[in-house]
């Protein structure tokens, strides 16, 4: 009995190790956003799998995602299909990455996503990504062959700075493809600032506080202009945009103290909060009627915007207490999108203009009735007696009284 009981034990104890052997054998894995998970392959190879958005980390220094103590053992990353971002600072200072590969369908890189990722040469964004957030490739060393496509529509600051590839940039504005990132070097005194044909987008803080600058030319085709793009440029004083901008962004030209007046493009539908703030000698803004959002001081308080009767800009001013200045051109819609009320109250209006229109119509017509009853009283009032002569009435209406008959039921 006793040599039975040393054997069930014996056989537990190896099942016990068996499985603790298995479970440290196991590829490290967790979760790293509601529907996203993290696995850390025996060859080096984190895989990211899921659907959804990658948590957003912050860090104050130090890398803090739930696979920052194995990055020393991570040399490559591949993030599956389905997963829609990289979280904010997800791979911060993974130094031994060599290679990153980005599904079809991501659509944000955030904000030092990649940071000191110092090993990585060559990153190529899919088309499907719209915005890289500031710092998201910052002191990649190493990278020097970057494929971005035209679709992306915000870039942060400095998201390319410090790579081997920016340091390979010419002084004066650096392109990435069809985006202008920022100015590199120092700016000459009394510069204008040809921005190059085929740009799309002007990414944030590009012109950041570049106070020599006293003129830029934006070119046709441009959609973009980035958060900051032209902070405290204290030297511009018009601006000229070409049709087809479709957003400012926030605090865009937030500072530029000398601009007296800008004439924003038809087309544009977003612009930014704190888009003009600080511009203390803006006198006018022309707002037009494509914008459908405005953001929180966008506009500084003293400065008149002129626009269109019934647009979004007019019911901007309205609530933010801003003078309103009409403006009748060519370009004046025959028909805006007015406030839900003053819909109602046009509606209304057709309303009771088509009542009016019919009871004139029924007053006509009863008129009518009444002035040819008044004509045929008179007429047999010329004489009390009949005519010998004429035969005597055999029953018949006279002609007049049957058109009287006969506007009487068109009046009804």
């Amino acid at each position: 009995m006793k040599k039975k009981v040393i054997w069930i034990a014996a056989f537990a104890l190896v099942l016990l190790l068996t499985a603790f052997v298995s479970a440290a054998a196991a590829d490290p894995s967790g979760d790293c956003g509601e529907n996203v998970r993290w696995t850390l392959a025996g060859d080096g190879t984190l895989k990211i799998t899921g659907e959804g958005d990658m948590t957003d980390y912050v860090t104050d220094g130090e890398p803090t995602s739930p696979f920052a103590a194995l990055r020393g053992k991570i040399s490559t990353v591949e993030i599956g299909e389905g997963v829609t971002s990289v979280g904010d600072n997800a791979f911060y200072e993974h130094i031994g990455i060599t290679g990153v590969t980005l599904p079809d369908g991501l659509e944000r890189i955030g904000d030092g996503a990649f940071y000191y990722c110092r090993e990585l040469k060559e990153i190529a964004v899919p088309d499907s990504v719209t915005e890289i957030r500031r710092r998201a490739f910052r002191s990649c060393l190493a990278l020097e062959t970057i494929s971005l496509p035209d679709g992306v529509e915000r870039i942060g600051e400095k998201a390319f700075e410090d790579t081997a590839w920016y340091a390979a940039q010419p002084d004066g504005p650096v392109y990435l493809n069809r985006a202008l990132l920022n100015y590199k070097g120092e700016m000459p005194r009394q510069a204008t600032v040809d921005v190059k044909e085929g740009t799309l987008l002007i990414a944030d803080s590009a012109f950041w506080s570049c106070s020599q600058m006293v003129g830029v030319t934006l070119p046709e085709g441009l959609l973009h202009i980035g958060e900051s793009a032209f902070w405290d440029c204290n030297g511009l004083t018009e601006l000229s945009f070409p049709e087809g901008i479709r957003t400012i962004g926030e605090r865009a030209f937030y500072c530029c103290r000398s601009l007296r007046k800008a004439e924003l493009p038809r087309g544009l539908t977003v612009l930014g909060a704190s888009a003009f703030s600080g511009c203390k000698a803006l006198k006018s803004v022309f707002v037009p009627d494509s914008v459908t959002e405005i953001g929180a001081e966008a506009i500084p308080a003293g400065t008149t915007v002129v626009g269109y009767t019934g647009t979004y800009a007019q019911q901007y001013c309205a609530q933010m207490g801003l003078s309103f200045k009409v403006r009748n051109d060519q370009y004046a819609p025959e028909t805006t999108t007015a406030p839900e009320g003053q819909r109602a109250l046009a509606q209304r209006r057709k309303d009771v203009g088509a009542v009016v229109a019919c009871v004139a119509a029924g007053v006509l017509g009863i008129g009518a009735v009444i002035g040819l009853y008044i004509i045929r009283s008179g007429r047999e009032d010329e004489d009390d007696e009949p005519d010998p002569d004429e035969d005597e009435p055999d029953g018949e209406l006279p002609e007049e009284d049957g058109a009287a008959d006969a506007l009487e039921e068109d009046a009804e």
